[in-house]
């Protein structure tokens, strides 16, 4: 009696509390393991093991198991080269050292390939080395590479001002600021020395994010796209290829949703409330720390570009409000303040400068659609919307390419198997009837399942069997 009394209010306690923390109770098997462990310490083995089978068998059956086991088989096919033979790539240009090029530079010498890194300065330049130094040197100290890996992969780097250093590279990668004019520019003076264009979409930060969107048109030639494709695989990318369209796939159905957050921000919903309510969904970062990472001049950049490219649909919360926030200096983690207010060793606090900025386009919120449980449908139905519109619309070639791209480029609950098996899993006719409802709240156009989706409710049709 007293052992099992331990075991369950001081091991087994603080044994959930951890799982309950790190999982929000999203994913049930580590909770079983626990029970099952209980079982045969209190029971003894036998009752341990038959106890073992037994929630094996029922795990085996969850939601969550179906959804994984399908994001294995999709990221296991998005590891396979499905193009054909591209070219042969030896050498790799980056043009632009900020934080995404200096990123695609270490994923490159990382995987043996010589790479050139140019940037306009030197101090750009010096920066862009510094991050890729200090990411391989914490990779020495976490013993994953060794100090003499290390200097082999950095012999494979070539930094430089110079662009006709890269006149012997055999594909050139351009990842300078998000400026348009620039970026024509930067195109310009490379065209001369490598033909075809091809989108590559990485995400940051390239070393950790798994995702590479490849980006054709009607006109992409099948080499082209075979060698771009392969060396993303040659990176250890999942690699999905993406029609073009404005924000591609992950950022046009992010965009719908990140305009949500700043409804809600506006309907008085506090930021950690809000980070809560989007973790406990499954979201691996809270909406509105996630505003901070992107940055908010980012984010007020991408809202008005999809606003002006697709139309009232993408819209919602204020774009005067991000605006404010910009011209405040506020523009997220990046500037130490945004949403927060970021301190020393990662600790954050809300930013009451900012607060009051919200309070000034303060939004009335509708009594039926300000549960928690709305809110957080209200979010994912913008992003799994869109995900939807863009499989009808061709962007993407499957459910499965929209569901590995959407889980592993901006974290879409990897329990729910990503927008298109969350439609499954949720039901198809569940989630239009809650997007009805917030339709008649807020925006008939925001909210308006599309045409594939009503399919798949009045048929019970699924994505997936």
């Amino acid at each position: 009696m007293t052992n099992s009394f331990v075991l369950d209010k001081l091991v087994m306690k603080m044994a959930k509390d951890k799982v309950m923390k790190q999982t929000a109770g999203n994913y049930p098997a580590p909770l079983r393991i626990l029970e099952t462990v209980r079982k045969g310490l209190v029971e003894g083995p036998t009752e341990g093991y038959n106890f073992e089978s037994q929630c094996f068998g029922e795990l085996t059956q969850s939601y969550q198991s179906k959804a994984l086991i399908g994001l294995f088989n999709g990221s296991t096919e998005c590891k396979k080269n499905k193009y054909g033979e591209g070219r042969p790539v030896k050498e790799v240009a980056v043009v632009g050292a900020g934080l995404m090029g200096a990123g695609i530079a270490n994923v490159t010498i990382d995987k043996g390939l010589r790479c050139v890194l140019l940037d306009m300065n030197e101090q750009g330049l010096e920066r862009g080395e510094n991050q890729i130094i200090t990411q391989l040197n914490g990779q020495v100290k976490r013993k994953k590479i060794n100090k003499l890996e290390k200097e082999r992969m950095v012999s494979n780097l070539v930094a430089s001002c110079d662009y006709s250093s890269m006149k012997n590279s055999d594909i050139v990668i351009e990842a300078v600021f998000e400026d348009l004019a620039l970026k024509h520019k930067v195109i310009k003076q490379i065209e001369g020395i490598v033909g075809p264009v091809i989108g590559m979409h990485y995400f940051s930060p390239v070393d950790k994010m798994q995702l590479l969107e490849i980006i054709v048109h009607d006109g992409t030639a099948k080499e082209t796209l075979a060698t771009a494709a392969q060396l993303g695989l040659k990176q250890g990318k999942l690699v999905v290829v993406v029609k073009d369209c404005p924000g591609f796939f992950v950022v046009r159905c992010l965009g719908p949703m990140m305009s949500e957050v700043i409804r809600m921000l506006q309907e008085g919903v506090s930021p950690p409330a809000l980070d809560k309510l989007t973790k406990q969904f499954g979201f691996p970062v809270g909406a509105a720390t996630l505003a901070d990472e992107v940055g908010l001049d980012v984010s007020a950049h991408v809202a008005q570009f999809l606003g002006q490219a697709l139309g009232p649909r993408v819209r919602g919360g204020s774009a005067d409000l991000l605006s404010d926030m910009i011209n405040a200096g506020f523009k997220g983690r990046k500037t130490n303040k945004g949403i927060y207010v970021y301190q020393d060793k990662g600790k954050k606090k809300v930013n009451e400068e900012s607060t009051k900025i919200l309070q000034k386009y303060q939004l009335k919120a509708p009594e039926n659609c300000s549960s928690v449980e709305d809110q957080q449908l209200r979010l994912a139905s913008r992003f799994v919307n869109e995900a939807l519109l863009c499989l009808e619309e061709g962007v993407i070639a499957s459910p499965s390419d929209g569901d590995i791209a959407s889980v592993f480029g901006v974290g879409f609950p990897p329990f729910w198997g990503g927008p298109f098996r969350f439609v499954d899993l949720f039901g198809a006719q569940k989630l239009v009837t809650a997007m009805e409802k917030f339709g008649s709240a807020y925006s008939a156009e925001q909210f308006a399942p599309c045409r594939l989706l009503q399919d798949h409710a009045k048929s019970g049709k699924k994505f997936y069997q």
